[in-house]
């Protein structure tokens, strides 16, 4: 994939929906990995660096709102590059993560072009032509 693409991670442990968004992604001029739990996507986010992260709330192994969490801690930059889709924004404790972690969410099934239109604003933030860590490919481990 061309370096100088946008970089998104998508998590999300539904096979279909992960490669549909990935799809989509790409044909919006994006480069696209999809991840299957937050576990994965903290792997992810060590290997290299990303412009934006879409990720589901309720997934086995680590959900978003652990993945969210550990994010903070290890890679806090990254906080600011999550967008989260959910099924499930009547539940008092996932609604009270979504209001609290002040990052954009989608309700399933959302409208696709609203969930584009936030990755875009995220990836192309004024001032992050690079993520974090430099263009992508290019992270260090310490």
């Amino acid at each position: 994939m061309a370096p100088d693409r946008r970089a998104v991670l998508v998590v999300e442990d539904d096979p279909q929906g992960r490669r549909a968004l990935e799809r989509i992604l790409c044909l919006e001029g994006f480069e696209s990995l999809g991840v299957r739990d937050g576990l994965e996507a903290l792997d992810a986010i060590e290997a290299r660096p990303y412009h934006a992260v879409v990720c589901d709330i309720r997934m086995p192994i680590l959900t978003g709102v652990e993945f969210f969490r550990l994010l903070c801690d290890r890679a806090p930059h990254m906080t600011s590059r999550v967008v989260f889709v959910t099924a499930f924004t009547g539940h008092p404790e996932i609604g009270r993560f979504l209001e609290e972690s002040g990052r954009p969410y989608f309700e399933k099934p959302y409208d696709t072009q609203d969930l584009i239109d936030a990755v875009k604003r995220i990836a192309h933030t004024p001032g992050t032509d690079d993520p974090p860590g430099g263009p992508p490919g290019t992270a260090q481990r310490t």
